[in-house]
């Protein structure tokens, strides 16, 4: 995809979480298998389907993960069910923090509630020393500048390279307040920023994206947009509204109210935009509803575990007619992309 406007571009949006991106990921697993079927392709993709992906926090690691490249074949190095095995497998140990730990930090009311080292470590083994330039697809992914009070944006592939490693953009746009300190990273020339989790302002990173895509002139009003937006799920609030009272019981109700509330609203600007600007164009959003899963971004309990993939299969089996048009603009990027 070159910098000048195309007339077709196909976008994949993913919304922070934490852990609750098993819910996005579980649907790109059964859209990747049910695509592998129908083309009858082994060594499909999802990734191949997009022109470009974006996320915030939980929702960069996915879309980043899914675009780096595998040296040897140069196509990308991991799937969508191989990072939902990780998620499932990491997720025990980067939200994990020892008795002592948890009184010292008094549940993150004192200091951060988990240590970010197991997180980096992660970020080491599975993205080692790949630079933004090296990821496979146009990619943004969203952190928030503590200094200059603004979204600050990492990008790759024909958006430009920005000079940083993907582990590091990643550190930053995952630093969620309470759970994790802010990050201060490094760029390629050793400038240092101090960064956190871009959820604090775009949970969903499609508005700043739409934006980005319009002002830079990668799209205009004839290109045709298929936009798909997977949010983490949506359930009841994780407090009982008689108890707040007080900035202690604000605090958790708070961050949960600003990550469902911004991401939520950002879908619906993106989407009244897109249907009242662009002609033959699609903003499919889809964000199940957690019935019995928890809306916590580190309930990495088995039985949770296994209830946000079930509201992912609850919606799959409930929302056919979107599924199916899902795969179909799919099919059809796919197809327009590897002509």
């Amino acid at each position: 995809m070159s910098s000048a406007t195309s007339n077709k571009f196909t976008i994949l949006s993913i919304d922070g979480g934490g852990i609750r991106g098993v819910v996005p990921l579980y649907l790109l697993s059964k859209l990747e298998a049910e695509l592998r079927t129908r083309l009858n392709k082994s060594d499909f993709f999802i990734s191949s389907c997009f022109d470009t992906l974006s996320g915030t926090s939980t929702g960069a690691i996915i879309t980043a993960g899914l675009s780096v490249p595998d040296k040897k074949s140069n196509q990308p190095q991991y799937d969508a069910r191989f990072i939902l095995h990780a998620y499932l497998n990491a997720g025990q140990k980067i939200f994990r923090a020892s008795t002592w730990d948890s009184w010292k930090s008094l549940g993150g009311l004192a200091s951060s509630k988990y240590s970010p080292v197991a997180l980096e470590k992660y970020f080491e083994h599975f993205f080692k020393d790949h630079v933004m330039e090296d990821l496979l697809y146009n990619n943004m992914i969203v952190a928030y500048d503590l200094l200059d009070r603004k979204p600050f944006v990492f990008t790759g592939g024909d958006f430009g390279a920005s000079p940083f490693r993907v582990r590091e953009a990643l550190r930053a746009s995952t630093s969620a307040p309470v759970y994790f300190q802010p990050a201060n990273i490094k760029d390629l020339d050793g400038k240092t920023y101090s960064l956190i989790d871009g959820g604090v302002v775009a949970n969903s990173s499609t508005l700043v994206l739409l934006q980005y895509l319009l002002s830079r002139h990668f799209i205009n009003k004839q290109t045709e947009l298929t936009w798909i937006s997977l949010g983490t799920g949506i359930g009841a609030p994780a407090f009982e509204i008689e108890d707040l009272n007080g900035a202690l019981s604000w605090l958790y109700p708070l961050l949960d109210i600003l990550n469902t509330g911004s991401a939520g609203n950002a879908s619906l600007q993106t989407e009244t935009i897109i249907s009242n600007l662009f002609s033959n164009s699609s903003f499919i959003r889809i964000n199940p509803h957690l019935s019995n899963a928890s809306t916590g971004l580190d309930d990495i309990s088995p039985n949770n575990l296994k209830e946000l993939q079930g509201a992912a299969q609850a919606y799959i089996d409930t929302h056919g007619e979107i599924w199916e048009k899902v795969i179909a603009l799919l099919l059809t990027s796919y197809h327009r992309k590897n002509a």
